[in-house]
């Protein structure tokens, strides 16, 4: 996986850091990779803390408990939903919402590279002290502050 994320600086990686809630801080690869083009992902609860679940050690952290997704219908079984939609909780969950992010960050900011999205992402995100040691950045994502907030290009 290593080789693969060295091959590919032009593509930006976002990976969930996984659900086995093992309480240790190192997180497991692909998470562990620290490129400018990767972003790892650890997922929160509604109230803003980290679930008993998510791995630690990622770079953020985003909403991972009750969020709406989508499901295949298959009538009366294993989902019976008509609308095809249920909560759901897992990191899996939170990465898709910092993909979201990045992609508005790159309509606002069209001109910023992946090491731009990411430091503007890591800049921006609300920092919170129960996140210490836990979250490489000890922050968490906030979309409306990371869309606003300057371009890294301009901070240096």
């Amino acid at each position: 996986m290593e080789d693969f994320l060295r091959a590919n600086p032009g593509i930006l990686f976002i990976f969930s850091a996984g659900n086995s809630g093992n309480g240790v801080l190192t997180p497991t690869c692909p998470t562990c990779y620290d490129y400018p083009h990767v972003i790892s992902v650890s997922a929160i609860d509604q109230s803003g803390a980290l679930t008993a679940w998510t791995n630690l050690g990622a770079l953020l952290a985003a909403p991972g408990e009750n969020i709406i997704t989508s499901v295949p219908m298959k009538g009366k079984g294993a989902y019976s939903l008509e609308s095809g939609y249920i909560f759901s909780n897992g990191a899996s969950l939170s990465a898709p919402v910092v993909a979201a992010a990045c992609a508005g960050r790159l309509l606002v900011h069209p001109g910023e590279n992946h090491a731009e999205v990411r430091e503007a992402l890591v800049q921006s995100a609300d920092k919170e002290d129960r996140y210490w040691g836990r979250i490489k950045n000890y922050g968490r994502v906030t979309s409306i502050g990371y869309l606003q907030f300057p371009s890294p290009r301009f901070l240096a």
